[in-house]
C-alpha cells in the first residue's frame, strides 16, 4: 500500500481554521445577544423613558 500526502491538504486545514473561527465568532455573537436580551427585559422603564424624551426633543426642535 502507497500513502500518499494530499496536495490540497494544506486547503483542508485553512478550512477547518475558518470554521473554527466561525465558530468562535458565532459563540461570541450568540452570548452577546442573550446577554443583551436578558438585560433587555429588566430596562423596559427605562428604555420607555428614554424614548419619551426623544420624542419630546424631536418636537420642540
Amino acid at each position: 500500500m502507497n500513502l500518499k500526502r494530499s496536495p490540497f491538504s494544506i486547503l483542508d486545514k485553512e478550512k477547518r481554521e475558518m470554521d473554527y473561527i466561525k465558530g468562535v465568532y458565532k459563540r461570541k455573537i450568540q452570548a452577546e445577544i442573550e446577554s443583551y436580551q436578558d438585560s433587555e427585559d429588566e430596562d423596559k422603564r427605562d428604555t420607555i423613558q428614554a424614548q419619551d424624551v426623544l420624542m419630546l426633543d424631536r418636537i420642540s426642535i
